[in-house]
């Protein structure tokens, strides 16, 4: 009986430490030839409404809930109109950052 009254508290509190969990995923976007920054480059998790826009450095972040999320890992897509799109997977960690040199879209890669 006292194992499982252990087990039990033992339990929710593990399950109450995993609540409210979230993962930033921030860095900077820059065109591969020039080293500029990529401005306003969309970067979404794929299945999801979450997402961000890259500013006039090329910087995003973006907070992901845990509790919205199913699984350990994202599929994460960065779009930008002339460059081809790069989806990738991250995992689920407290904090990830992630630069991007991102080489323009040619005729051959379209």
């Amino acid at each position: 009986m006292v194992f499982k009254l252990f087990s039990l508290i033992a339990f929710l509190l593990l399950s109450l430490t995993t609540l409210g969990q979230n993962t930033v995923v921030s860095g900077y976007l820059k065109d591969a030839k020039t080293g500029e920054p990529l401005l306003y480059a969309t970067v979404h998790v794929v299945g999801t409404s979450i997402g961000a826009t890259s500013n006039e450095y090329g910087y995003f972040s973006l907070t992901i809930e845990h509790s919205k999320i199913t699984g350990t890992e994202i599929l994460l897509e960065t779009n930008l109109l002339g460059y081809p799109t790069i989806t990738q997977k991250i995992p689920l960690v407290a904090e990830y950052k992630l630069n991007l040199e991102m080489k323009e879209q040619t005729e051959e890669t379209a």
